[in-house]
């Protein structure tokens, strides 16, 4: 997107071109899931539905919540040192918009997923 700003305004067409995400950025989407997830067990708790009630003492308990994330790119860019730091990068705008939530972000990858996990990438 910076080099379409850049584009945009060497060319002196600020004017009549808007340069807008079409999609939103995965941490805004993540958070967005999370905290609707948030709303409706909230909202489960005021209905007393049974069977979110585990989830429901959770969150008003402040529990930690760990949500672990697979981010796949390209190999090179999975190997590279640079993987780790736009991971935190994500993580850290995530907890941001979720600070209400006793949350942790942990990104993996087919090169950084630990061999005791009980899943693995094909």
């Amino acid at each position: 997107m910076t080099k379409t700003r850049e584009h945009v305004k060497e060319n002196g067409w600020e004017q009549k071109v808007t340069v807008a995400r079409k999609q939103l950025f995965i941490a805004d989407e993540i958070a967005l899931k999370v905290r609707d997830t948030c709303a409706g067990v909230f909202a489960a708790t005021l209905n007393e539905i049974v069977e979110l009630q585990a989830f429901s003492i959770a969150v008003q308990q402040k529990l930690p919540v760990h949500i672990v994330l697979f981010l796949q790119q390209d190999e090179t860019l999975d190997r590279a040192a640079d993987f780790r730091r736009l991971a935190q990068r994500i993580a850290d705008k995530i907890q941001q918009q979720l600070i209400f939530i006793n949350l942790t972000v942990e990104f993996v990858n087919r090169y950084t997923l630990s061999t005791d996990a009980q899943w693995r990438v094909a």
